[in-house]
């Protein structure tokens, strides 16, 4: 958007600050935008609302006259955020405002480095109170995990959340396995390799050893797939 637009819009915006309506978000202190964002977070996030940093504090009027309208961006999640305060009066200022979100929760974190693919053993993940910016439905995790795996790189002491737990693979790539074709009445099995890892149910690439055109194959078991028929 064109900044002269932008700043036009913020004027017309503030225009009737003293007659806002109770839910628009008019500022004109730091304690004032303190207590808007707290509100913005429990609407955002009513089951859980996270706590908020504001590295860089805005320098407001010591006299408190001039008002700001605070404009929140969308979505807003958790980590790192870009509000943007608009300035009224004739100059109609805009400045962006960073804002971090997080939560405070008992969580699962790893206890050493975890490569991509790392099975999970019962040693590699311990319950801590943590300070993260996952939403806390991605963080509710409950255990065991052996059996899963990692699907990406994870530091030690990093958060453990839903997207990277994944069912541990029954093929890997490399393996030469049973390649199966099924149809009513018909069953044709034939030997393929693997070009990519495979959980229990998982859709993978395999190269079929009597041929050269790849076809995709779902993952019934160890050492068996099942051609995806179009």
């Amino acid at each position: 958007m064109n900044m002269k637009i932008a700043r036009a819009a913020c004027a017309l915006l503030l225009a009737g600050a003293i007659g806002a309506r109770a839910d628009e978000a008019v500022v004109r202190s730091a304690d004032e935008l303190h207590a808007e964002l707290e509100r913005v977070c429990a609407a955002r996030f009513p089951e859980n609302p996270p706590g908020c940093d504001i590295p860089r504090a805005h320098a407001f009027d010591p006299e408190g006259t001039i008002p700001y309208r605070l404009v929140v961006p969308s979505p807003l999640k958790g980590g790192r955020n870009w509000f943007q305060l608009c300035e009224s009066g004739r100059r109609s200022r805009a400045y962006l405002l960073r804002v971090d979100l997080y939560w405070e929760d008992s969580v699962w974190v790893a206890t050493r480095a975890l490569p991509a693919g790392t099975q999970l053993d019962s040693g590699d993940l311990t319950r801590r109170l943590a300070r993260h910016t996952q939403e806390p439905g991605q963080v509710d995790l409950d255990g065991p995990f052996e059996g899963l795996c990692v699907s990406e790189a994870v530091g030690a002491g990093e958060v453990i959340t839903r997207a990277v737990l994944r069912q541990a693979p029954m093929v890997a790539r490399g393996d030469l396995v049973r390649l199966v074709y099924r149809r009513p009445g018909l069953l044709v099995s034939s030997r393929a390799e693997v070009l990519e890892d495979g959980a229990e149910g998982e859709s993978i690439r395999v190269r079929p050893l009597d041929g050269r055109k790849v076809c995709q194959a779902l993952v019934k078991g160890a050492g068996e797939v099942e051609v995806i028929a179009p």
